[in-house]
């Protein structure tokens, strides 16, 4: 067979948009697909063993592009997801019938005691969880008689994969825009060590904590705020992350790609879905988010941004400076920190469970790396991806800097900030250099403030994805579209409602961002066309507001009992006429809401097991024994000693 007939049979099944970004490899090669040199800081081209085709899937599909094998479901996940939707039923309808509102209910507690729970057992036992049942296991049995299903890959997509799980590289994601970065495993080690440095993080022996110690404050703390609120829930929600979580969680890269060249340095992430302490951390945010709701200049998203810019009447001396805060997250000591934080509360018990609980937060914060196998502390801050670090730090920062002096500030106009981005508006320029002097003195090294940019009258910058133009008498702002663009292919085995409601979204987003401008809408779709989006996603973009004249369904004003289900099309084809051919009973009163959640494989994850792979799996290893150190109840560890395990890990 000649070689063009071979390539004819790889593209065999393709969408157009993989024709589109095979012609044109070479520009999307350069835009999404890059090598890094950690000596300079900065990106390089990507290195010349490569396989292309491993290039070519990176920069054609999205992490989270789903693929989908011929392979039937496994169909043991009905009996769980039934189990599930059932309980989450069950706990929406008691608490919404509950009058106490003000408790803080972590998560979804045990509901097998309560009077109030055997009631709604014994009625929707019968009626509702029972025909749900049935409609599930009518879908089930369906699927059983088909041999396969239709997958969504064709032949070079299929020799890209097997390329990429044999392929002896790491593939790291770039920060803010849509592309990766592929090194060596010796490169990522000097990536790993370039990025532990030793002012936020130190090594630090995991098996020289006293977890019994640890153990025993985690549970007397949730103990004491359980107590607080008068409710034994709350103790046992926080707890309950305690058994199943990992204490250490893997740190992850992401490369700062929007810097400039020599200083796109590396962001650390802890990685990790269900961590040891996630309980305490959920009841530390939502005792903190009434204080981040309550600073008027922080803002939420970019429509807030752009609502207050508009509202500004600007001078012909106007001067903005944009501020970038460094290391915003990894700032500040536990004491220090957790000591700022209690301050913005009222004395009492609940300033003495906050800070005791923030603290608790930030002193236990352990990584382990891939390459070198070693367990380091974070000493600063609270690490990216946790779940209340976005909380702590922009109170942290509220409390030692903005409290009591922002609204003092001489010829100050407005103090915008989102997280680590600032946008502050002065009357004059002198009055800008000496108030960004007096900051930088307030911070007192704890913080680092960077001026990243001055602009005066006629000037034009960006801030988060807004481009804004300096005018009198107000500012003018639009959508920024600057980033490149890599669409969600169709063929992504993604239920139908992600398909059409992703592209509706984005037009929507820019649409009201850019006030309703009709260039920034042929802007928008002139650019998906030249990233090859495929003409659904373009009509989708083009009619996205024709969703406002769709009729609304008359039975959508009955309660709605939400099933949420893992997706596969052969399983969803089922379970649509399961359900239509045994409709619910009507005295139920309920309508159903299937929710399709991802359960398939996506690109993401195939890059995640290449790392694990091309580092010898150490993290797995660990993060599985640091499991371990989570779960004392099972007495595991002290029947093979810390000591002992260690040696067989290095072993």
């Amino acid at each position: 067979m000649s070689l063009g007939r071979q390539f004819l049979s790889l593209m065999y099944g393709a969408p157009q948009s993989a024709w589109f970004t095979v012609v044109g490899f070479s520009l999307f090669a350069s835009r999404f697909v890059f090598g890094y040199n950690p000596d300079t800081l900065s990106l390089t081209e990507v290195p010349s063993c490569i396989s292309w085709v491993i290039i070519w899937l990176l920069m054609t599909f999205s992490t989270k592009h789903r693929f989908l094998s011929a392979a039937l479901p496994k169909f043991a996940w009905v009996r769980d997801d039934s189990k599930q939707a059932i309980a989450k039923f069950l706990w929406r309808v008691y608490g919404s019938s509950s009058t106490e509102t003000s408790r803080p209910i972590v998560g979804r507690p045990k509901l097998a005691s309560t009077p109030e729970c055997l009631k709604l057992k014994g009625f929707l036992e019968d009626r509702w969880a029972q025909h749900f049942r049935r409609v599930l296991l009518d879908a089930s049995q369906a699927c059983k008689h088909l041999f396969s299903c239709r997958k969504n890959t064709f032949g070079l997509v299929q020799l890209a994969l097997a390329e990429l799980k044999h392929c002896n590289h790491v593939v790291i994601s770039l920060d803010k825009e849509p592309g990766y970065v592929i090194v060596s495993p010796a490169v990522y080690s000097k990536m790993e060590l370039l990025a532990m440095s030793a002012r936020y993080y130190i090594p630090f022996p995991i098996y020289n904590l006293n977890f019994n110690t640890i153990v025993a404050s985690y549970r007397r703390l949730a103990f004491r705020i359980g107590e607080f609120h008068n409710d034994r829930r709350v103790e046992y929600n926080i707890n309950a992350t305690l058994e199943f979580g990992t204490f250490v969680s893997p740190i992850g890269l992401t490369v700062k790609s929007h810097k400039v060249p020599g200083e796109q340095s590396l962001r650390t992430i802890h990685k990790g879905f269900n961590v040891s302490f996630g309980g305490l951390a959920k009841w530390v945010q939502k005792m903190l988010d009434p204080i981040v709701l309550g600073i008027p200049w922080c803002m939420k998203d970019s429509f807030s941004v752009r609502n207050t810019l508009l509202e500004l009447s600007l001078n012909a001396s106007v001067s903005i400076l944009k501020i970038d805060l460094k290391d915003f997250f990894l700032s500040g000591k536990p004491h220090h920190v957790s000591q700022v934080i209690a301050n913005l509360f009222e004395p009492g018990d609940l300033k003495d469970l906050i800070q005791e609980a923030v603290f608790m937060l930030l002193e236990y914060q352990f990584v382990v790396t891939h390459t070198l196998g070693s367990t380091y502390r974070c000493v600063l801050g609270s690490g990216i991806g946790l779940l209340a670090s976005a909380a702590i730090a922009t109170c942290f920062f509220y409390g030692y800097v903005e409290k009591g002096y922002i609204h003092n500030i001489k010829g100050l106009v407005c103090w915008i900030r989102y997280h680590d981005d600032v946008l502050a508006v002065y009357r004059s320029r002198a009055l800008a250099k000496l108030s960004f002097a007096n900051l930088k003195l307030r911070c007192n090294g704890i913080f680092v403030m960077k001026c990243e940019s001055m602009h005066s009258l006629g000037s034009t910058f960006s801030f988060l994805d807004l481009s804004v133009k300096v005018c009198i008498p107000n500012f003018l702002v639009s959508a920024l579209q600057e980033k490149h663009i890599k669409p969600l292919s169709p063929s992504s085995a993604h239920a139908d409602s992600v398909h059409s409601s992703w592209p509706r979204a984005v037009a929507k987003r820019v649409h009201t961002l850019s006030g309703g401008s009709s260039l920034a809408m042929q802007t928008l779709i002139h650019r998906y066309k030249m990233a090859g989006a495929d003409p659904a996603t373009i009509s989708s973009l083009v009619s996205w507001n024709l969703r406002k004249s769709m009729p609304v369904n008359p039975g959508s004003s009955l309660p709605a009992a939400p099933l949420v289900l893992r997706y596969h099309p052969a399983f969803k084809s089922a379970f649509y006429k399961a359900l239509k051919a045994a409709p619910p009973p009507g005295e139920i009163g309920y309508r159903i809401v299937p929710c399709w959640k991802n359960a398939l494989p996506s690109l993401g994850g195939h890059i995640n097991r290449l790392l694990s792979k091309s580092c010898n799996h150490r993290v797995d290893e660990r993060v599985g024994f640091c499991c371990l150190f989570s779960n004392l109840q099972k007495q595991r560890l002290h029947e093979f000693g810390i000591k002992h395990i260690l040696e067989v890990l290095h072993a």
